[in-house]
């Protein structure tokens, strides 16, 4: 039998990180992502410009992304591709137990400022 390592220790990392203040989005979610791990991604419109993220383990939401991570300021992802990009960023350091860094985002080409 297989045994996993606990994601929570990650999440709350990761939800530290974020800065993930409340913010109005579209009920409307604009796309799922391939789930090919025990996670999904969602990215989805922001009620203002610009779009933002969810990750999902077995149904349930374990992050909930409006903003982009790492960063300073709150600032919404600019483009459904970058919000997808560093979804599956996310999901992947999910998998491996890891944390997102400025350079990751630097070398996606993610625009923040």
């Amino acid at each position: 039998m297989l045994k996993y390592a606990s994601p929570i220790p990650v999440v709350a990392l990761l939800l530290l990180i974020c800065s993930c203040r409340g913010t109005d989005r579209s009920a409307q979610e604009v796309r799922t992502l391939a789930a090919d791990s025990v996670y999904e991604v969602r990215v989805y419109a922001t009620q203002g410009s610009g779009y933002g993220f969810a990750v999902y383990r077995q149904g349930l939401k374990v992050i909930d992304q409006p903003h982009i991570p790492v960063v300073q300021y709150l600032q919404a992802f600019a483009t459904e591709m970058d919000a997808g990009r560093v979804a599956e960023l996310v999901k992947r350091k999910l998998e491996e137990n890891s944390t997102v860094s400025l350079q990751e985002l630097d070398s996606l080409g993610i625009t923040y400022r």
